[in-house]
């Protein structure tokens, strides 16, 4: 099947709107800190960079061990987008 470029961007609109619910979601976990309210603010913090690579792993184990969850995979999505947007910044 060739994917047109119509059939990827309403997947990747899905799939954004996905994760960006996922973050507002879990805000309340982050409280302050949450990149809902500060933006990219808190990913320029000292070790917040290892933070994130952990927290990847951790949900790439996650996924593997329920891969059919599309929760699982939104996680490690969100945790990619924000190790991109650390290395990305405005």
């Amino acid at each position: 099947m060739i994917l047109d470029n119509e059939t990827l961007d309403a997947a990747l609109k899905r799939f954004t709107v996905a994760m960006k619910d996922k973050f507002q979601a879990r805000a309340y976990k982050h409280g302050e800190r949450s990149v809902t309210k500060v933006g990219d603010s808190v990913l320029r913090e000292p070790k917040v960079f290892n933070e994130l690579i952990n927290h990847l792993i951790s949900e790439v184990i996650e996924l593997l061990q329920n891969y059919h969850s599309l929760d699982e995979h939104i996680d490690v999505a969100n945790m990619a987008f924000l190790l991109w947007w650390h290395d990305n910044p405005k």
